[in-house]
This record gives C-alpha cells, structure tokens and sequence, in this order.
C-alpha cells in the first residue's frame, strides 16, 4: 500500500494483486486448488463459553455472529433442558448452565435482580416438567421476595406441579427450549424497556415488532433464514437459531399469555382465553403457555396478590376445563 502511495499506477487494484502474487511466492493456480481445498473444510474454532469482563453486546454480536456458532448454542440449551426434564442439575448448578445455553443472560449482568429472576424462572420451569422445587432459603435469594410471598409462590409451584402430572401435560424438548427463550428475552425487554441497542442499530423492541408483522402478514416464507442472513437481533441468538414454528410460539406468548394477576377478580377473562385457544392447540402450546405464565407469575415479586387457592383453583379453571370450548360457554362459566 506505502507502494501504491509513491507509484499512482493507473489501475491500483491490479497491481496491488500482482504484487501481492509476487511477495507471496504461490503459484497462482495451485493457490486457487489448495484454497478450494481449505474452503471445503468444516469450520472450528473455539468459543468463549461466557462473556466474562467483555461488552456484553460486543460479545455476543462477535461470539455468535455465524450459524455454526448458533447452532452450538441451541445443542447446550437442548442439553440443559433435558437434564431439566431428567432433574439432573441442582438449583445451584442451573445458574452456570444457563448463561452458557442462552448467551443473552450476559445484558442482565448490570441488572442483578432481574439476573436472578432468570435463573428463579429456569428453576421453577424445571420444577414444572420433571426437577424438584428449589428451598425457601434458595429461592428467596433469588428473587428477593419477602418470606411469606416465597412461601405462597412455591406452595403454588408445588400444585401447579401436581396438576401438570394430573392432566399430562407434555412439553417437547423444542418447545421447552422455545418457552425458556421466551422467558428470558421477556426479562430483557422488561430490563430495557426503550430497547436495547443492537450492533446493527435496531432496537430489540423494534427487531421483536419487525418480526411479529412478517409473522402475522405470513410475508416471510422462510423466517429463520431471513433473521440470520439479515443480521435481525443480531445480539438474540437464542431467537434466531429457533425454527419458524418456535419462533411463532415465543411470539405467541409474548402476546397471548395470560396475565395470571387477573385471574382472581376476572376482568377480561373471556377475551383473553379467546387469544389463549390458537395457542392451546399448537403442539405443546398448552404446557407452554402453562410453563411460561406460571413462571412469569411466581418470580415477580409482588404479582401474587390473592391467596394460592384461589389461583391455584383458576388456573385449574382455564387450563384443563375452558380452553377448548367456544366463548358463550367460558362466559357463562
């Protein structure tokens, strides 16, 4: 380049290429062969399996920018998820696996209260499909809620559990995985509120919008595709390695899950078990929406306004007994 600088050849890109053929010593052609031989090798190469003292958002644009690198990240979530269903990670451990399955954790660093209600969140969901309620003592630590609402919140957990076996609820390994992430960008727009700002400059909310019109508009044919080779929530990998179908129910129950505050006094009951029924029928859209509002409701503290049996007795009510008749009937019930 200092070269090109002194000599102003006429077309610079080609000599600068015969110069670099020079001082490179290759011979052209067998260069092309042993470059399509290098090209035709499987990609390695060594991730960082949490951010450490690095930017957050730089780390994750950079850590997971390719699909290999994505799709690394969906096999670790897949691992935890069934060590979850199998109950193999104790409550201690949950907080390590997580931030390597589910990258985004690392933007929660500065907001430690909502840090634990992510973990608080995984740990009930793995009480829900297979794992055992965590400790007051632990729990309490984790969502800094006051004694007696910890002690409302899992004597809630351990019905909902019951209830779960009752109606054999099941819940896939994808969908599980899908409901975590779910859980956990839903404490990131709840953290950053305006957005979180992308590498690309997109905001999260405005990512999230983005993607919920073309699902709506049924526009984008192949969804997955368009979010990795656009770069759309760059900084989401745990949404974008989903396929379509699991990217539609984490936008499902962003939109449709029910606020389970309200169940105790009934206002707008009906509308919103209209909006729950298209999601019911999804393959383990019940168990999800289950999962995601139980977790949402016991990690928030003070969402538990009324007494355990009358939520436990509502969500009774919606889950196993309306959810799949018309609306006249879940009004006049």
């Amino acid at each position: 380049l200092t070269d090109l600088l002194h000599t102003k050849p006429e077309n610079a890109v080609v000599h600068l290429i015969q110069a670099l053929e020079e001082r490179s010593e290759w011979d052209p052609t067998e260069y092309e062969i042993e470059f399509e031989r290098c090209r035709q090798l499987p990609v390695t190469y060594t991730l960082s399996p949490v951010c450490g003292d690095s930017d957050p958002l730089d780390w994750v644009a950079n850590q997971f920018f390719d699909r290999p690198a994505v799709v690394r990240v969906g096999q670790l979530a897949q691992e935890l998820v069934n060590g979850l269903e199998e109950g193999a990670h104790s409550f201690a451990q949950l907080e390590g696996e997580a931030e390597k399955a589910f990258p985004e954790l690392a933007y929660l660093r500065s907001k430690q209260a909502l840090l634990a209600r992510a973990n608080a969140s995984i740990a009930v969901f793995a009480c829900l499909i297979g794992g055992q309620p965590p400790s007051v003592e632990a729990f309490m630590g984790l969502t800094a809620m006051e004694s007696s609402d910890v002690d409302a919140a899992l004597q809630l957990l351990i019905q909902m559990k019951a209830l779960w076996k009752e109606k054999k609820f099941q819940l896939p390994p994808e969908q599980a995985d899908a409901t975590l992430v779910a859980l956990i960008v839903q404490l990131l727009l709840d953290a950053f509120p305006e957005g979180l700002p992308q590498p690309q400059g997109i905001p999260l909310q405005d990512g999230i919008d983005t993607l919920s019109s073309a699902l709506a508009q049924e526009t984008v044919t192949t969804l997955a595709d368009t979010v990795l080779s656009s770069h759309l929530l760059r900084g989401l990998p745990s949404f974008r390695r989903l396929p379509q179908n699991l990217m539609d129910l984490v936008l499902r129950l962003w939109r449709y899950a029910l606020p389970m505050q309200r169940f105790t006094n009934g206002e707008g009951l009906v509308y919103h078990v209209e909006l729950l029924a298209p999601v019911a029928k999804l393959p383990g859209g019940r168990a999800a929406v289950l999962a995601y509002s139980c977790c949402r409701l016991l990690t928030t503290p003070g969402a538990l306004v009324g007494s355990v049996e009358s939520y436990s007795a509502a969500i009774q009510f919606i889950y196993a007994d309306l959810v799949d008749k018309p609306p006249a009937t879940i009004y006049n019930s």
